[in-house]
């Protein structure tokens, strides 16, 4: 387990040989416990290593499914908890809610709080892809209070780690900031370096859509720097994308266009998580849009708002609907982009990302000042300063 998280030991091949090994062992022993432990594992392994979507999921369901047969509750509730991240991963966002719900009751019902911890905190980070970020709120801060209340700086760090975009999703800046700085020294606590690498890559961001990009810019490396110590796993690219974010909060192009053609991001883009992957669509239609590709920009959106909706991602939906309108704009197709911005702007309100509809009114207000009436212009800025 050491080997195959996101600890200072972390070893992805020595993780999955020294696991192969024990497999072999435990089924020539015909030991059961032991194979749905092992394979859970395998989950972990693979979901923090090499990445193989499909396999993570058959190794979690084979773990959950020996659990249940033998009836070994504490290990159901890993393999079940667990098994929510690559399901999220691979766009099943009932099932990773479902298995999160189970496994939530079985950990209250054994009494291991800071395992309830993680749960609560994994599921609130779910509910804010599906723009569910009051109840998401609601949870993290459970997750935050047990962490707290049993001592465990891992449960602080990836609670806070979460609170931080949910605040920041919700408008309240300076709290958002305020969960990342605390986290930074709870994960050095815990020696969990993935914690201090992502709480860098969402608050450099941040900070650069504050318009600080220099400080954004310096914690993004320091989070590259720290990612870089997970050798081959598959988000230790998180940071190059939000490093190209960046590079294009600063107006910066080329730059940007630059970090999308490193090898380390074109090996096997199918393996990027999620949240990497709204990233990149979000880098790549910036990049197409100065280059003037905005019809070949419409496809990849097209494509990716499709995806979206199968799975729910309300967050996605609006920040795919943004940049939707914006190449409808700059292919002259004005009318249709207003309209796509309404209907993300009508999403953004609902979810209540301020995020996003401080953004959307933003390019409204553009349209309405080169297109339309500076009156309604005038409105738009008003609120969006509200």
């Amino acid at each position: 387990t050491l080997r195959s998280t996101y600890t200072d030991q972390f070893d992805s091949e020595r993780g999955r040989a020294l696991l192969q090994e024990a497999l072999a062992l435990a089924e020539a022993l015909d030991d059961r416990r032991a194979q749905a432990k092992i394979y859970w594992n395998l989950m972990l392994q693979s979901n923090f290593g090499e990445f193989d979507a499909q396999q993570i999921v058959a190794y979690g369901e084979t773990a959950v499914a020996i659990a249940r047969e033998e009836n070994l509750r504490e290990v159901l509730a890993y393999a079940l908890n667990d098994l929510a991240r690559p399901y999220t991963q691979i766009g099943e966002m009932e099932k990773a809610e479902n298995v999160l719900e189970e496994s939530g009751r079985l950990w209250r019902e054994l009494g291991n709080r800071p395992m309830l911890a993680d749960n609560r905190a994994t599921l609130a980070s779910g509910l804010h892809y599906l723009g569910r970020l009051e109840e998401g709120l609601e949870l993290v801060n459970e997750a935050l209070n047990i962490s707290q209340a049993v001592g465990s700086y891992w449960g602080q760090t990836y609670s806070l780690n979460i609170l931080g975009p949910i605040y920041m999703e919700l408008g309240r800046i300076d709290e958002a900031l305020q969960a990342w700085q605390q986290s930074i020294p709870m994960a050095l606590k815990a020696n969990f370096i993935g914690g201090q690498a992502f709480v860098r890559v969402d608050m450099g961001v941040a900070y650069g859509y504050l318009g600080d990009t220099t400080r954004g810019l310096a914690i993004v490396e320091e989070a590259i720097a720290r990612s870089g110590e997970l050798g081959q796993s598959p988000v230790a690219y998180f940071p190059l994308l939000a490093k190209a974010r960046l590079h294009l909060y600063d107006g910066d192009v080329a730059e940007a266009a630059k970090i999308l053609d490193t090898p380390q991001l074109t090996l096997d883009m199918a393996r990027i998580n999620i949240n990497a992957s709204s990233l990149l669509i979000n880098i790549e239609s910036e990049v197409g849009f100065a280059a003037g590709e905005y019809a070949e920009v419409l496809v990849l959106l097209d494509d990716a708002i499709s995806s979206a909706e199968k799975m729910g991602m309300i967050i996605s939906l609006v920040e795919l609907g943004l940049l939707k309108g914006q190449a409808l704009v700059g292919l002259g197709r004005v009318e249709e982009g207003t309209a796509v911005l309404a209907k993300a702007r009508s999403m953004a309100e609902s979810a209540g990302s301020k995020r996003l509809l401080w953004q959307i009114l933003g390019e409204m207000y553009e349209i309405e000042m080169a297109h339309g009436d500076p009156a309604t212009a005038e409105e738009l800025r008003r609120e969006a300063q509200e």
